[in-house]
């Protein structure tokens, strides 16, 4: 029975362990290799390119707004993209399997999250 404790005590703090608080992009700049600003088209590409080089699938809400959606295996993120040609942001809106609570999300998302900024931001560059 102790055992059975210590191990329940130990799954439970190790669970704890692989959640963290949501990595959220908030307003990111824009920023292109040429320096010239990049037109509405030029970062709807770069956002839908970068996101499908991730495997996420994308859906548009509105000409402002992107829904991208990644499922690996039995886990599934969702999230919105608002850009403009100066800025564009990266929130939660919904998941499954990961662990949601409270703000804190399994870190998988987090890691999801940060590459698929880099592969946003590595697109605009090109501009």
């Amino acid at each position: 029975m102790v055992r059975f404790v210590a191990l329940s005590i130990l799954v439970f703090l190790l669970a704890g362990c692989m959640t963290a608080p949501i990595y959220t992009v908030e307003n990111a700049q824009v920023f292109t290799a040429s320096g010239k600003p990049p037109t509405h088209a030029q970062v709807r590409q770069a956002v839908i390119q970068g996101a499908i080089s991730k495997t996420w699938t994308i859906r548009e809400i509105d000409p402002d707004t992107i829904e991208a959606r990644l499922i690996h295996r039995t886990l599934e993120a969702v999230v919105t993209i608002d850009y403009s040609p100066q800025r564009y942001s990266i929130r939660y809106k919904d998941s499954r399997k990961l662990s949601y609570e409270d703000g804190n999300i399994h870190k998988r998302y987090n890691t999801w999250v940060r590459k698929l900024r880099a592969a946003i931001d590595t697109r605009l560059a090109g501009f």
